[in-house]
């Protein structure tokens, strides 16, 4: 600003800072003399640094201010009082930020403390600015809770976030400790404060109610972490230029959530619910949670329910109920009598498909309720022998008594029973008037529900027609609930049946020609025919004949090359009108017992024929059947 003057005696002349020239002042004895002087059209945010260089060339100080003065307003932005050696170069520098759009002057002045004078040079006045800077940005929310930001993870709207000076780093704003900008993210989680000068600030971001903490501070790389603390503070930066990475990452109590039932009529209505349990038989009960298949939690089911909070979201999850906790519980164990009976999401209709205690929970960014699970006793079904009976044999039917069937619900009743397999020594089975072979069981009432009552009795007839002769029917069936359970016993109906003895006679005599008085042998052969033994007193009645005289004797074991069985008979001849043959002797199922003696006839000159009868009395040896309880013989007889 000059090509230099003269000095002061004594004082030397030296080279300007740079270049060829510079600039020598005489101070004047006016405070705050104005030296030199520019102006500017500053625009807010902006940055000026300000700088001359100073040196002295006498033995006086000066004392220079650098200023920024708008309106009337003056702002001195440094005060350097130059003591340095005589031609030594020293930088007054100062930084004025903008405020305000508009006119800035920015001045040297030289400021005496008592006036006087004093003299000094200065060169290279240097005035540069440095455009307003951007801080920012973005706000979201840390779905899977790992402190990093990723594409399927949203921004939170909403959020208040304060810009505050620090020009001393130390983390306390300056001054008061107010804010000196506000900010609100929009609807991306976006913010932004512009507009400011470079500088040390931080940021403060206030967490909203629907979030619990702010996520692990700098997880990662800065432009995908979250740079608060759990206060919701930044650390503090000097800014230099535009800055887009102090976001803040939050955390939301999301999780999965619960109930077990015992579903008693488990899927009849399409839907998971019941009565709330915690245990099956007596055994704790344990929700089991799984990240796929690797084990993140367990809990105790406590009052029907279970609550696994704080979970990363985005992941799908498995949720397994079983008496079995931890990692070890990856399928559903439950107590022998007892069974699964589905699994949902929510509280209306709907099943997962697969009763197994386990269900896939595809978690995103807000928590999921009501992932709720069913169990249930099935049915028992009973077992009853009912008291041996009469086989009537041939094909007659024999009813079955209802309230023979039936069984037990712990949680819910009884509604039809299932016939397992065809019944054992029947020949056929009738259930509501339609009559079944083992032939078409398979294919007809096998794959049948016979309708019952609650305590499992059918409603509809069933009967049997069994075998001949002495067998047991069984009639095995599972009982089936209203809930679709099917027993997982089987019961049975039993139903014994005997048959009584049958005996039938066989009169032989030899020879049955009667030649005048002739001597020939009689042998009865009782027989039981019905396959069964027999029991009680057995009666032989062989009517009387003036013409027939009998010689028995019960120690004689053959007669006419047939064995006989004579020891075991009687022989009481007193009744008028039949010789009565009595024996108590069981005769074996299917065998004989046979009587002989030897007799007499004597035709009194006369001819014909003689019908010899034997007759086996009503009820002798349990028998319930006469009608072949008569055996006859003819004699043909001439006079001598």
């Amino acid at each position: 600003y000059g090509t230099g003057i003269s000095v002061p005696s004594g004082n030397p002349f030296f080279a300007p800072h740079s270049g060829n020239y510079q600039l020598v002042v005489k101070g004047s004895n006016n405070n705050d003399h104005d030296v030199w002087h520019t102006t500017r059209t500053a625009v807010i945010g902006q940055q000026y640094s300000f700088s001359v260089w100073i040196a002295r060339i006498n033995s006086t100080a000066p004392k220079i201010k650098l200023v920024a003065i708008v309106g009337s307003t003056v702002t001195q932005l440094t005060e350097t009082t130059i003591t340095a050696s005589v031609g030594d170069w020293v930088q007054v520098t100062g930084v004025y930020n903008a405020t305000a759009n508009g006119n800035v002057t920015f001045g040297i002045r030289n400021s005496l403390a008592s006036g006087g004078t004093d003299y000094w040079v200065m060169d290279d006045i240097c005035l540069t600015v440095e455009p307003p800077i951007t801080i920012g940005d973005y706000v979201w929310f840390d779905v899977d809770r790992d402190g990093l930001q990723e594409s399927n993870e949203p921004g939170v709207s909403g959020v208040a976030v304060k810009l505050y000076a620090d020009n001393d780093g130390n983390g306390v704003a300056d001054g008061t400790g107010a804010a000196i900008a506000s900010a609100t993210t929009n609807t991306n989680g976006l913010y932004s404060f512009t507009g400011f000068p470079r500088g040390k600030y931080f940021v403060k971001f206030t967490k909203p109610a629907a979030f619990t903490d702010f996520t692990t501070q700098n997880a990662g790389a800065a432009n995908i972490s979250s740079a608060v603390n759990a206060s919701g503070q930044t650390g503090t930066h000097d800014f230099q230029g535009n800055y887009d990475m102090k976001d803040a990452g939050l955390l939301k109590n999301i999780g999965i959530a619960g109930n077990v039932y015992n579903d008693g009529n488990a899927l009849s209505d399409n839907t998971v619910n019941g009565t709330a349990i915690s245990a099956l038989s007596g055994t704790q009960l344990h929700a089991n949670l799984f990240n796929g298949t690797t084990f993140v939690a367990t809990q105790a089911i406590a009052s029907g329910a279970y609550n696994f909070q704080n979970l990363p979201g985005n992941r799908t999850y498995n949720v397994v109920i079983s008496t079995v906790s931890g990692a070890a519980g990856t399928t559903s164990t439950v107590p022998a009598n007892w069974m699964k009976t589905g699994e949902n999401i929510g509280t209306g209709a709907g099943t997962d498909g697969t009763p197994d205690g386990k269900i896939a929970v595809a978690m995103t960014t807000a928590s999921i309720s009501n992932v709720n699970f069913g169990f249930q006793q099935p049915p028992t079904a009973n077992t009853v022998t009912l008291t041996s009976q009469l086989n009537p044999g041939g094909a007659n039917f024999i009813v079955v008594p209802p309230t023979n069937f039936g069984g037990t619900d712990a949680d819910g009743s009884i509604t039809g029973i299932k016939i397992t397999s065809f019944p054992t020594n029947t020949t056929t089975l009738r259930v509501n008037n339609v009559p079944y072979t083992a032939a078409n069981f398979a294919t007809t009432l096998q794959t049948m529900t016979i309708p019952t009552n609650a305590s499992g009795q059918p409603t509809q007839e069933i009967a049997v027609d069994p075998v001949d002769g002495n067998a047991s029917v069984s009639i095995p069936y599972r009982t089936i609930d209203n809930g679709g359970a099917t027993s997982a016993n089987i019961g049975a109906v039993n139903v014994p049946f005997y048959v009584q003895p049958d005996l039938t006679p066989l009169i032989v005599a030899n020879p049955t020609t009667m030649n005048g008085i002739t001597n020939f042998n009689v042998t009865i052969k009782v027989s039981e025919i019905a396959n069964t033994v027999t029991n009680g007193l057995i009666t032989v009645l062989v009517p009387k004949d003036s013409r027939i005289s009998f010689t028995y004797a019960p120690t004689l074991t053959t007669i006419g090359g047939t064995a006989l069985n004579n020891v075991n008979w009687t022989l009481n001849s007193t009744n008028q009108f039949y010789y009565i043959f009595t024996s108590t002797t069981a005769i074996p199922a299917g065998s004989f017992s046979t009587i002989g003696f030897a007799a007499q006839f004597n035709p009194l000159n006369a001819q014909g024929v003689y019908v010899l009868s034997s007759i086996i009395a009503s009820g002798s040896g349990g028998e319930i059947k006469t009608s072949n309880n008569s055996s006859s013989v003819s004699l043909n007889y001439f006079a001598n």
